[in-house]
């Protein structure tokens, strides 16, 4: 089943509560610090400029930094409503034990790292690779495991999950009549659209990289970011946004490690 967690395992916090302990706090700072790691990306590499790399860098920084700060007040504002949180963060808030918490996602997110690892060594021989022949800047240009593990595993989740999934479940309940509890068939279709929109989203890069990238490393990228979010999406809904972020980060660390 899709649907949300149980409300019940941790109760939320004021709404209006963001301490560095808090589960909004909690996830500022996160994602704060993957905005920061894309300081180390190293852009002058594939974009030619006169301006210092740092500057560079910076100026990069400004687009995410803001679709993160829209996404933590859409996921804090609206995902209560829905059912939709972070209740392992909220245990923690509230001083209440998360090893029980833990040890229920365990199993999800163990198969949810596997699947992923998967995918994104599947990713890199039939994409990274290939792009890389067509455009010899790309052999240059690498992503630090750090980047990957903060801003894949934190920032792209509270973006993509914590906020445009959430928007778009909570437009669809409403427009349903606001049934309690959400039903499964609305979180699937928010896990489906936000998994399309963040496929798609990949595709100005995938251009941008390649002159010419062909049909089958296209759909090679959209078929396997559409099921990544589906995979995050379902243990976001079920589980929680703290799941789906350890199981992105983990993703990376081990393919990392097999690659």
């Amino acid at each position: 089943s899709p649907g949300p967690h149980r409300r019940s395992e941790a109760r939320p916090p004021a709404a209006d509560t963001m301490t560095p302990r808090s589960p909004l706090g909690i996830l500022c700072i996160g994602s704060g610090a993957g905005i920061a790691s894309l300081l180390l990306l190293p852009l002058e590499t594939l974009v030619p400029s006169t301006m210092p790399p740092l500057l560079l860098r910076s100026l990069a920084l400004i687009q995410p930094a803001l679709l993160v700060a829209l996404a933590l007040w859409v996921g804090a504002r609206l995902g209560p409503r829905i059912g939709l949180g972070s209740p392992i963060l909220t245990a923690h808030s509230l001083g209440q034990p998360v090893a029980p918490l833990l040890k229920a996602r365990l199993p999800a997110l163990v198969f949810a790292t596997i699947a992923g690892s998967a995918l994104l060594l599947i990713h890199a021989a039939i994409v990274t690779e290939p792009l890389r022949a067509i455009n010899p800047a790309l052999a240059a240009f690498e992503v630090p495991v750090l980047t990957r593990l903060l801003y894949g595993g934190i920032a792209e989740e509270i973006i993509v999950r914590w906020g445009l999934l959430t928007a778009i479940a909570f437009a669809v309940w409403r427009s349903a009549g606001r049934p309690d509890p959400l039903p499964d068939g609305i979180a699937l279709v928010a896990i489906i659209a936000a998994a399309a929109i963040f496929a798609a989203g990949h595709l100005p890069i995938l251009l941008a990289a390649g002159a010419s990238p062909g049909a089958f490393i296209i759909g090679s990228v959209l078929i396997g970011n559409f099921l990544a979010g589906l995979l995050f999406g379902f243990l976001y809904c079920r589980h929680g946004i703290e799941t789906a972020i350890l199981a992105h980060g983990g993703c990376h660390v081990v393919a990392t490690l097999i690659g």
